[in-house]
This record gives structure tokens, C-alpha cells and sequence, in this order.
């Protein structure tokens, strides 16, 4: 259950290695998200269909690893797509466009 909640670490790296700003849609999270509800009543239901115990602390870490997610997401639409990479990591882009002024 906890590994399923990494659905969008493909996007971070992604994002980061290309160093591109994906845009951020928050209707489209809350409609992907919700299939996530899955988890909190199997992890946090005590009359659950598998009659499992309650595990609260791992619908805490649910939790928390989805709004890292999002918050990582939403950084990398207004920061850039590799904000998280230290500078020597980056990919280097070649500027294609030159100016050139025709007045000299």
C-alpha cells in the first residue's frame, strides 16, 4: 500500500532531469488522488473487507509521502523542473538563437 502511493515519482524525475516546468493542475491531483482513499480504509478501517488491523501510522505515512509529492510538484512548476539539483548535475542547454545587431 505504501509503494502504491509513489505514483508520482516518475513525474519528479521527470521533471527534474529535463529541467522542464510541467504545469500544475490541482483538479487533476484531487481526481487522481482519489482512488488513494483505497488505501486509508484498508490501512486505517478497523472493519475492513481483508480484516485487517488498523495501521494509523501508516496512513500517517501515506499521508505525508503523498503531500511530499505534491508539494514537490507544485515547487517544480514555480521553480523549475530541477530546482531540486544542485547546479553541477544540471544539464547544460545550448542557446540556438543568436542576436546579432545589423547596424555595425
Amino acid at each position: 500500500m505504501i509503494a502504491n502511493s509513489l505514483w508520482l515519482v516518475p513525474q519528479i524525475v521527470f521533471n527534474a532531469y529535463h529541467g522542464r516546468k510541467a504545469p500544475f493542475y490541482p483538479y487533476y491531483f484531487a481526481c487522481v488522488l482519489f482512488p488513494q482513499i483505497y488505501a486509508y480504509y484498508v490501512l486505517g478501517c478497523s472493519h475492513n473487507i481483508y480484516m485487517l488491523q488498523p495501521s494509523y501510522w501508516k496512513c500517517l505515512l501515506v499521508t505525508v509521502i503523498i503531500a511530499a509529492q505534491i508539494v514537490i510538484l507544485w515547487l517544480q512548476d514555480k521553480e523549475g523542473g530541477g530546482f531540486l539539483l544542485p547546479n553541477f548535475m544540471r544539464l547544460t542547454f545550448h542557446e540556438y538563437y543568436i542576436q546579432i545587431n545589423i547596424n555595425q
